[in-house]
């Protein structure tokens, strides 16, 4: 906000090997840049919206699970020791991933349906594109905005997102799940 990188906020191996513990939890609300900032929360508060039919806990665990999964992921990446991590942009590709499976699976509508695979689909495998080439899709358009991308990142996210969200609906019946899901995409309507 006031247009300096939160750097100690960010996640950096070496500082929290220091002792900096507080970096596990605040790296995503970091970010390199005002437009970062405004990209990544955008994107993440219209998902998070979007899943309000399933309650503030299960979204809360949705969000962190997708944010616990984009670190643990990244920090594969070669770039994790020497950049770190901080951003929004896991995470959200965590509530996008659960929010076109719930579509999916729990469309009023076969458009519905159709939209919500595709949307699965396409951020499965925008992701794991990302991962593989080592490249964030689109960072060229960012114009240095957002930092170092670490391209492991949405990745994360995504498979962080959808594991907590099959444990949750695995947890409830399946006829109970369906009404639940479709009474939850009746409400955003």
């Amino acid at each position: 906000i006031l247009g300096v990188p939160a750097a100690t906020l960010s996640f950096r191996p070496d500082a929290v090997m220091r002792g900096e513990w507080w970096r596990l939890f605040t790296h995503p609300f970091a970010h390199v840049s005002l437009y970062h900032l405004a990209w990544d929360g955008a994107s993440f508060l219209c998902l998070y919206a979007a899943l309000r039919g399933l309650g503030e806990g299960a979204r809360r665990a949705i969000a962190s699970a997708a944010a616990v999964g984009s670190l643990a992921v990244a920090a594969i990446s070669p770039v994790f020791a020497s950049h770190g991590l901080c951003g929004l942009s896991g995470p959200a590709h965590g509530l996008m991933a659960v929010y076109g499976a719930q579509l999916w699976l729990a469309g009023r509508t076969r458009g519905d349906r159709y939209v919500g695979a595709v949307a699965v689909l396409l951020t499965l495998a925008k992701s794991v594109y990302e991962a593989v080439a080592g490249q964030i899709l689109f960072s060229a358009w960012h114009m240095g905005f957002v930092g170092a991308p670490n391209a492991f990142t949405h990745l994360g996210g995504a498979m962080g997102g959808l594991a907590i969200w099959i444990v949750l609906t695995s947890l409830s019946r399946p006829a109970t799940h369906a009404a639940a899901a479709r009474l939850a995409l009746s409400r955003d309507s």
